[in-house]
């Protein structure tokens, strides 16, 4: 699961155990995981991908511009808001994060926000959740935003996983 870093840390140390020419790895904590990936540096090639770690041992990085991502979203929840509300775009919205400390999804979150800020005033961010990377807490959540947040216009959830609980809410 996403949220068992010592697990991910174990398939680490185990992977770079069998001697492989590179271990690609897209690391769940950031600062859980930069010094086991520095140890299996001085062994193997860390080939990275979607987040980064507290390192600068990896060979190579491949990842996704997230901030942008979370910049998006939020062109995108806000186009939607318009659209059902008469071309008014305002009104409650909120954000669940799927895993915290998960650096893509902090970034996606950062990004969400800053744009919000940024270019639409008249929506305001009631709830900045984070959840523990199932769909059922993310259905929870937002049915208990839903209920607490009666005026509520829309939910950014920064994952797939997330994104299908809060659809069944």
């Amino acid at each position: 699961a996403e949220t068992d870093v010592n697990g991910q840390i174990s398939i680490l140390e185990n992977a770079v155990a069998g001697n492989p020419a590179a271990v690609v790895i897209a690391p769940t904590e950031a600062k859980a995981l930069g010094k086991p990936i520095d140890e299996a540096a001085s062994k193997v090639k860390i080939i990275g991908i979607d987040s980064g770690a507290d390192s600068k041992a990896f060979t190579s990085f491949l990842t996704t511009d997230n901030i942008q991502g979370g910049r998006v979203a939020a062109d995108g929840l806000a186009a939607a808001i318009g659209e059902a509300n008469g071309g008014k775009v305002e009104g409650d919205v909120a954000l669940i994060t799927a895993l915290p400390g998960a650096g893509s999804l902090e970034q996606r979150a950062q990004g969400f926000k800053e744009q919000l800020a940024a270019k639409y005033p008249g929506l305001k961010l009631v709830a900045d959740k984070y959840a523990d990377g199932q769909a059922t807490t993310g259905l929870n959540i937002a049915t208990d935003l839903i209920t607490a947040n009666p005026n509520l216009k829309g939910i950014f959830a920064s994952n797939l996983i997330m994104a299908q609980g809060v659809g069944q809410a």
